[in-house]
């Protein structure tokens, strides 16, 4: 970063690298200062508005089409001064962002500062959508190097990848931003306060394309260029100690529908020691996979998030926007931790895991289907050949995978047809087959009679049309149509010729 234009007046162009950017604050003689030809220092005082905000920022000239690939990197660091007082809703404080090419709106990526000094890494829109909040404060007077790559689109093919001091606090894949050009801005942009705040940047850089990951370590902390104040120290300090937080997860194995489904992640952490600021630290959630407290509705993406206790212990609804046909299963990985405010010390609960699957696979059902496809049962058991039959009483048939037993199968329908047949022209006949016999329970008025002949007819109708159209071709069944013709002849000539009583 080489800065080879400056200006601190409102309005003016700074040019950093051949880039122009325009200066926007409250025209004050320390709104803008460049302690060196690498570094630009913003500073806000009680009062410093721009454009209805209280702002002392760049803004570049360069728009970003959307799908493009932005590579970033650059140094900040907020100098030593009061804890910041943006807490509550509707408080905010911007230390870097990229602005969607509007003039309303928030920037789909913001880094801030949240619950004090924490820094959170913010891709909301409209309410914020924190992927990363540092459960510690950051240190005043010290430089993070910041890289990031980001791509904005409105589907699936968005990205934002961050990294602190050489470690990856944000990996992100999904949508991002609403379809517009982006530019940088840098500086702060914070809601009304009475506070002094002032920030340092240097070594900017912006390339666009596909870029490797760093690899190499952040920078060294360095002490600040300029501090404006010298943070004073209490009069007596505690003793250290912190007390490690105590973790509760209700269910280890969750199961939690996709396409919106919702469950409850049943997570607590509590401490003995009041004094103390707890934190929640969750890795592996998926990409499709989302994270909402019932404190201040904020939702967390990303596989590595960190929530307050508060937030926490407000209640956690994990969501799932999974749109597959598998059954996904993601390991979320919890640990609560317990930062002293005074001497920084750090004590954390053991790791803990919650399987996640997504969705839970169906119950499988056991069926049986039948050579052909027409017929499913539930552990149906196929009809013995002594089975006693009568006329109110429909018959399952479920031959096997086997052709040779399907093909007996048919001809014990035709013969069992045959014998139904049989029966509807001599009722005095009591056996479907010669292996078994199979009483007839003939009415005792004629008119009772001809029904009950009537129904056996139609049964065996019924049975010789499901052999001809399950036969496997070894019964013909022109041959079979002959037969039951001829029956038909002899049976009402047997019955004419019987004598009438």
């Amino acid at each position: 970063m080489t800065i080879t234009s400056f200006t601190r007046t409102n309005d003016g162009t700074v040019t950093i690298d051949g880039s122009n950017y325009t200066v926007q604050n409250a025209n004050q003689s320390y709104s803008l200062s460049e302690p060196d030809s690498n570094t630009l220092r913003f500073q806000l005082q009680a009062g410093d508005y721009w454009n209805g905000s209280q702002r002392s920022e760049i803004a570049g000239s360069t728009i970003y089409a959307p799908g493009t690939q932005i590579n970033l990197s650059y140094d900040f660091m907020v100098e030593p001064g009061p804890v910041d007082d943006a807490t509550g809703p509707g408080k905010f404080t911007v230390l870097g962002q990229m602005h969607e090419n509007s003039l309303t709106g928030s920037p789909p990526f913001a880094v801030e500062l949240v619950n004090g000094d924490h820094m959170a890494i913010d891709i909301g829109t409209g309410n914020p959508v924190y992927l990363y909040t540092d459960p510690n404060p950051i240190v005043r007077g010290q430089y993070y190097s910041m890289q990031v790559q980001v791509k904005f689109a409105n589907d699936g093919s968005g990205f934002l990848e961050v990294w602190r001091n050489g470690a990856q606090i944000v990996d992100y894949h999904g949508p991002i931003g609403n379809g517009l050009g982006t530019y940088w801005k840098e500086g702060v942009y914070r809601s009304a306060s009475s506070q002094t705040m002032a920030v340092d940047y240097r070594n900017l850089q912006i390339t666009t394309g596909a870029a490797s990951a760093p690899t190499a370590p952040g920078s060294t902390p360095t002490a600040p260029t300029a501090p404006t104040t010298t943070p004073t120290s209490p009069a007596t300090s505690p003793p250290p100690s912190v007390t490690k937080p105590v973790l509760t997860v209700a269910n280890d194995s969750l199961w939690v529908a996709g396409r919106g489904g919702t469950v409850d992640l049943g997570t607590k952490v509590t401490t003995t020691d009041s004094n103390d600021r707890v934190a929640l630290h969750i890795t592996g959630l998926p990409r499709y996979e989302s994270i909402t407290d019932n404190l201040d509705g904020q939702t967390f993406r990303g596989s590595d998030i960190t929530l307050a206790a508060a937030q926490v212990n407000s209640g956690l609804t994990l969501t799932s926007t999974y749109r597959g046909g598998g059954h996904p299963v993601a390991a979320l990985t919890l640990t609560a931790s317990a930062t002293d405010p005074s001497t920084g010390a750090v004590a954390s609960s053991s790791p803990q895991t919650i399987t996640v699957t997504d969705p839970r696979p169906a119950t499988d059902a056991t069926t049986t289907t039948s050579l052909h496809g027409h017929h499913t049962g539930m552990d149906h058991q196929p009809a013995a050949a002594t089975t006693a039959v009568t006329s109110t009483t429909s018959q399952s048939l479920e031959p096997t995978d086997h052709p040779q037993v399907a093909a007996a199968n048919t001809g014990w329908l035709a013969n069992r047809g045959f014998a139904l047949l049989q029966q509807h022209f001599d009722p005095a006949a009591s056996s479907l087959a010669t292996s078994a016999a199979h009483p007839v329970m003939a009415a005792d008025h004629p008119s009772d009679t001809g029904s009950a002949m009537a129904s056996l007819a139609s049964q065996s109708f019924a049975l010789l049309n499901q052999c001809l159209a399950a036969h496997t071709g070894r019964v013909d069944s022109g041959q079979i149509v002959a037969a039951v013709s001829q029956a038909t002849g002899w049976g009402y000539d047997a019955l004419l010729a019987r004598p009438q009583h």
